[in-house]
């Protein structure tokens, strides 16, 4: 109603979506690349604590102090420090104009091509890349902001889609609801994969079908074998490259109990950051009223 939107597209994942729930979640959509993450735009929260304590942090406008904002550790702790009773997010002017352009090319010459554009004056605001390994694939781009912006897209040889079947594909990848992550029937799992900017394509063996790139590489989504070996190979792939890997959604096969992130204690030089973690977890949640297990 008031022209305004959460710039990093949450998905919803059908009606019943909450707004706790999507900060709770931590996950942002297309626009992340180019917004930022969900986490930069929450002020404050209210939240009732492990020990019962109504407890308040942050605000409603943004200010310029030091320090780290209590608030900012909710987003993607899933539940797992408090409950979230009330939270406050920055929101952003609707872009005046947008446009999606598609076109044929490989995985390896998509992330040249974005990496280059990402350095030009051109209000590049979401990519996906979907394709399979060696292959050519279907490279999606959208770029949104001032009208005169937008119109410079002639510098990008692609077709631009319109703007039904534009947005239809922008949700769709939002709310995880294209093939890949269609886990119903299958036997395997899918996987994110979060990497630097510079990384290329990587070399994964027994992948299953296409792969989908998002946030111009920075977010894979790769399906693949739900056993340990699997997902062991593919953590060192991404840890190799700065990154990490997190099976997202599993197999019909695989013991769902088991479905969680990489734990801090699994990647290189996190002593420190898994210490931080714990103190945190005994000053919020002592008694383990939140321990769901779904992160260490």
């Amino acid at each position: 109603e008031k022209n305004q939107v959460l710039a990093f597209e949450p998905p919803h994942f059908g009606e019943h979506a909450t707004f706790g729930g999507v900060i709770a979640a931590g996950l942002a959509g297309p626009g992340r690349i180019s917004a930022g993450n969900l986490r930069d735009y929450v002020l404050g929260t209210r939240i009732m604590d492990g020990k019962g304590q109504d407890l308040s942090f942050g605000g409603k406008v943004m200010k310029n102090v030091a320090g780290y904002d209590v608030s900012r550790l909710l987003p993607g702790s899933l539940g797992t420090l408090s409950l979230l009773l009330e939270a406050s997010v920055k929101v952003l002017p609707r872009p005046a104009a947008s446009a999606t352009l598609r076109c044929q090319i490989s995985q390896e010459k998509a992330l040249r091509v974005l990496n280059e554009w990402a350095g030009q004056p051109l209000p590049l605001s979401a990519s996906c890349w979907i394709g399979k390994p060696g292959q050519d694939g279907e490279l999606t781009l959208r770029l949104a902001g001032a009208i005169a912006a937008v119109n410079l897209n002639a510098a990008i040889d692609a077709t631009e889609l319109d703007a039904v079947t534009a947005q239809n594909f922008w949700n769709e990848l939002r709310e995880q609801r294209l093939p890949i992550f269609n886990n119903e029937e299958s036997t395997d799992t899918l996987y994110r994969l979060a990497l630097p900017a510079a990384c290329g394509p990587l070399t994964i063996e027994n992948t299953v079908g296409e792969i989908v790139l998002e946030w111009h590489g920075q977010q894979r989504w790769i399906k693949a074998s739900g056993d340990e070996a699997s997902f062991t190979i593919l953590k060192q792939i991404a840890q190799t490259h700065g990154g990490h890997a997190t099976r997202f959604k599993q197999g019909l096969t695989v013991d769902q109990s088991n479905q969680r992130f990489t734990l801090l204690g699994e990647q290189a030089h996190s002593a420190a950051l898994e210490a931080v973690q714990a103190r945190l977890r005994a000053s919020f949640d002592p008694a383990g009223v939140f321990a769901t297990k779904r992160l260490p």
